[in-house]
């Protein structure tokens, strides 16, 4: 199973220039040079660790391709391909998402997010209290991320670690909004 930490806007609509994002995780040692033959992947930087809060006790995180034994994934970044579609990736253990009106689960929300891929200007409407909302909107407790600009930070398992304020208040410079974060597992 894929896990990934995965940072993005809270400005859904904004997009960054890729080489912005690239030269601000450079110049932070988030991210270094890119894997060979995976131009939107990139190696780890050398204050990766800095970046990143780890909790539990002392996990074993290879950090590089060549730290990794046989069977053993590392960490990189993935910058995901720009598009005029938002990105949305929700973890596969997610459970329902809640309305931000009346806090209430949507029953049918991965049917609600299959329509929502055709057609990525429909709102969701709730169940319960009938207002409708995008689904971004919904509070999906730090298991879904929605934008235009989103970093995907790769074999993080849910909850493993969580990004440093520093990381979090350089993101925010970049376009005056807060960003925020959420965990991945895909199946």
């Amino acid at each position: 199973m894929n896990a990934k930490l995965i940072l993005f806007s809270n400005h859904i609509e904004w997009q960054a220039p890729n080489n912005v994002l690239i030269e601000t995780l450079q110049q932070l040692q988030l991210m270094a040079d890119p894997l060979p033959n995976r131009d939107d992947h990139y190696r780890s930087g050398e204050r990766f660790m800095e970046h990143l809060t780890f909790v539990g006790c002392s996990p074993f995180i290879a950090l590089q391709p060549e730290e990794a034994k046989a069977n053993q994934t590392y960490c990189a970044i993935h910058l995901p391909q720009q598009s005029n579609h938002y990105y949305s990736a929700v973890d596969s253990m997610s459970t329902a998402p809640h309305c931000p009106h009346c806090r209430k689960a949507h029953p049918t929300w991965q049917t609600a997010l299959q329509q929502w891929h055709k057609n990525q200007t429909q709102r969701w409407s709730c169940n319960i209290c009938e207002k409708t909302s995008a689904p971004w909107q919904w509070n999906w407790r730090k298991q879904a991320a929605f934008g235009r600009s989103v970093i995907e930070i790769l074999n993080i398992h849910p909850h493993e670690a969580i990004p440093s304020q520093a990381l979090l208040d350089a993101l925010h410079a970049l376009n005056q909004t807060p960003w925020q974060y959420a965990y991945v597992r895909e199946a």
